[in-house]
């Protein structure tokens, strides 16, 4: 897997600088299809090593509509347009993924109480800050209020795997899981609040691939 982990550092160099040359933006959504196309090949290599299709029959589609979804939000970002059809779209495609990705880590790690209750608490939370930019949010208001329940969700299968089996895979999963739920809560902010500092955006980025490629690991490792 050493070639496909090059072309993902080469690709995301890539994205830096097309977020940053307005000239390049048209080629932003493109670069993001091939970061997507290389997580999907090391989860998909990870599962015919394993051999745990069972999982892999959720995950794939899983990391399959997460590239969707990050396409839409590279075209919302390219256009210019966060409170469009792209962003909506874009949420849609990742709730969806994110259900998948519960579902598909369930196999190997069974489900328990908690997975359901603690992302309450960070939907809750995501309401009260939410509330300060309401009307910047508009008809994303309820959208971002469902996402941000099925965020937490594979958050919180991640930690109750790593509190109940304190396994190598599981460290890897909650890993993961935890840099794809902190570049989610850093979106919001990059989308919806002004004056962010500068370094925000790369670090959004990198926390999203490298923890979406660490979940497309766990396939291989299982």
């Amino acid at each position: 897997m050493v070639w496909p982990a090059i072309l993902y550092g080469i690709l995301f160099v890539f994205l830096l600088c097309c977020h940053q040359n307005k000239k390049l933006l048209w080629a932003y959504p493109w670069g993001k299809l091939g970061m997507g196309l290389c997580f999907f090949f090391v989860a998909t290599l990870g599962a015919q090593f394993s051999g745990r299709w069972d999982a892999a029959f959720f995950l794939l589609p899983a990391f399959t509509l997460s590239a969707g979804g990050d396409v839409a939000l590279g075209f919302a970002r390219a256009n210019n347009r966060f409170h469009g059809s792209e962003m909506v779209v874009g949420s849609i495609f990742f709730a969806i993924a994110h259900i998948l990705f519960y579902i598909g880590f369930s196999f190997l790690y069974p489900p328990v109480a908690a997975d359901f209750l603690l992302p309450l608490l960070f939907t809750a939370g995501m309401a009260c800050l939410m509330q300060k930019n309401k009307k910047e949010l508009r008809r994303m208001w309820p959208v971002a209020l469902v996402y941000s329940y099925f965020v937490g969700l594979l958050w919180a299968k991640s930690a109750t795997a790593l509190v109940t089996s304190q396994d190598f895979t599981s460290t890897v999963f909650s890993l993961g899981a935890t840099m794809f739920f902190a570049s989610d809560l850093l979106l919001y902010f990059l989308n919806y609040r002004k004056a962010n500092p500068r370094y925000l955006f790369p670090l959004h980025l990198g926390l999203y691939y490298m923890g979406i490629l660490l979940l497309a690991v766990c396939l291989r490792l299982s």
